[in-house]
């Protein structure tokens, strides 16, 4: 099947900063849209594109432009069973003599919430990076394969 450019269909040879995101914020501003990256105006593949790569730069670059780092976005299938507690027995241990809010008595949710490492309740990368069990095996491979 054979797809046309529309109000909802935009075709593009390569990703082109300003003129993509002109398109995505058009479709974000109205009902929503499809972006394809690799086609020309007749919807006819041109060239090839390394598509791990492609969204690997792309993401890096919606990153760099929203002024948040990887770290501070929050990770929607996450929860308190991914923490390690011993990780944060010790943290408590190591740190109370430094950060009040380190004290061996405070719960976890509210510990994670003072080290800004939540957001609505939901676990930040940096929190499973910091305190996250088998985070690298875990997170990554959920993921990204």
């Amino acid at each position: 099947m054979k797809l046309f450019e529309s109000d909802k269909i935009e075709f593009k040879t390569k990703w082109q900063d300003e003129s993509c995101l002109e398109t995505v914020s058009a479709f974000a501003n109205t009902h929503g849209g499809r972006l394809f990256i690799g086609l020309d105006d007749q919807s006819n593949p041109v060239g090839s594109i390394n598509t791990k790569k492609f969204l690997k730069d792309l993401t890096r670059f919606l990153i760099d432009r929203s002024g948040s780092s990887w770290d501070e976005y929050v990770v929607d299938d996450g929860n308190n069973n991914d923490i390690d507690l011993n990780t944060i027995k010790k943290f408590k241990l190591h740190a109370s003599a430094r950060l009040s809010i380190a004290d061996s008595k405070i719960s976890l949710d509210h510990l994670l919430e003072k080290l800004n490492l939540v957001t609505d309740k939901k676990l930040k990368r940096a929190a499973l990076l910091l305190f996250g069990i088998n985070f690298f095996s875990g997170y990554i491979d959920r993921r990204y394969h």
